[in-house]
């Protein structure tokens, strides 16, 4: 059996097991399909094995069923997918070239669709709000859950048995983001360092108000990596620089490269002395936002190889952001996809 039969064959190997769920719930197709805002029909070839949902839709139909992620991820049928590559062309990861052409072919089918109204767009928000807060949350060790996550934003209502930190840097992450989604909306938008310390302190005055919005004062180090961030005395010089740089940079970059460059610069100097990757991914959406984009999520299952991509830009020897932006124009490419999922856009109708 090559490459593309087992990936196709695990995929429905996956979906089978959470037919099964769906059954055991006693739960219809069409009951299951308005939960993930689908159509019935696209449900219903998905479990005949007539269309192979991502990996990300099969994540979020499990989450429907009131199942953890890893109710798929320690499955015997994802064990097996983890042997198959990310890609099945050739087991290769696509060029960049190639991975922003597509983003740029999927932007002109989803621009050819707007204006959304005032409703849509409050929809589309509230549901990236909870998206985004969860995921960039858990890639840092946050234990709530996505529907935990929501109880907490929606109806301020802590949870029991969970930390308070985790549920102060929920809460912390939507007040950050709604000041993101401003930010981005803004006519002839130039960036600067109150914005970037306004995002840090949004998001973390509930857990350290003295450190919040604050350029740190000590030397930080990062486990699991050698690579070690600037000295405290020359943050204040490096993100002066940062600014300028990706002003400059700003109508000459593609948006998605840009923004991948925030992310992983920002991550780089590391500021604060914490939440600088939080930080980094709410100003990198801030510029796809500004841009017309989509939010970038990075779901916890991709953590390894997102550190992995980074300290492979952080090497002494040899250093490459390649990787770091294929990762972030793959998750690009899948917002955008979730996104046309949810407006019922038919992307293979290509402008």
């Amino acid at each position: 059996m090559d490459s593309t039969e087992s990936y196709i064959k695990i995929r429905q190997d996956i979906v089978r097991l959470l037919v099964a769920e769906r059954k055991t719930q006693k739960l219809t197709q069409e009951a299951l399909s308005k939960r993930l805002h689908i159509q019935r029909s696209n449900l219903a070839r998905f479990e005949r094995g007539e269309q192979n949902p991502s990996l990300d839709l099969l994540i979020k139909i499990a989450v429907a069923l009131g199942k953890e992620p890893d109710f798929i991820l320690k499955s015997n049928e994802y064990k097996a997918f983890e042997t198959i590559p990310d890609n099945i062309n050739g087991g290769k990861h696509m060029e960049p070239t190639a991975l922003l052409k597509k983003i740029d072919e999927y932007k002109a089918v989803i621009d050819s669709r707007r204006p959304l109204t005032m409703e849509e767009i409050k929809e589309l928000d509230d549901y990236f709000r909870i998206g985004l807060t969860y995921t960039s949350n858990a890639l840092e060790g946050n234990t709530l859950t996505i529907s935990e996550t929501k109880v907490i934003i929606e109806d301020g209502i802590t949870v029991g048995g969970k930390p308070l930190k985790d549920c102060c840097e929920a809460t912390g992450h939507a007040k950050a983001y709604d000041f993101m989604l401003s930010a981005a909306r803004a006519e002839n938008l130039v960036f600067s360092e109150e914005m970037i310390l306004t995002l840090h302190k949004l998001f973390y005055s509930s857990l350290d108000a003295e450190n919040a919005g604050k350029y740190r004062t000590y030397q930080v180090f990062i486990t699991g990596t050698e690579y070690l961030p600037p000295e405290a005395s020359v943050v204040a010089e490096l993100m002066n620089a940062f600014v300028s740089e990706l002003n400059d940079k700003k109508e000459t970059l593609h948006p998605v490269v840009l923004a991948a460059f925030a992310h992983r610069r920002l991550v780089d100097i590391h500021p604060f002395t914490d939440g600088n990757g939080r930080t980094a991914r709410l100003m990198m959406n801030l510029i796809l936002v500004n841009k017309g984009y989509q939010i970038v999520s990075i779901p916890p299952i991709l953590r390894m190889e997102y550190i992995g991509t980074l300290q492979a830009a952080q090497k002494s020897k040899n250093p490459s952001d390649k990787a770091f932006l294929q990762l972030i124009s793959e998750c690009e490419i899948e917002a955008q996809k979730d996104y046309c999922r949810m407006f019922r856009i038919d992307l293979s109708k290509k402008r």
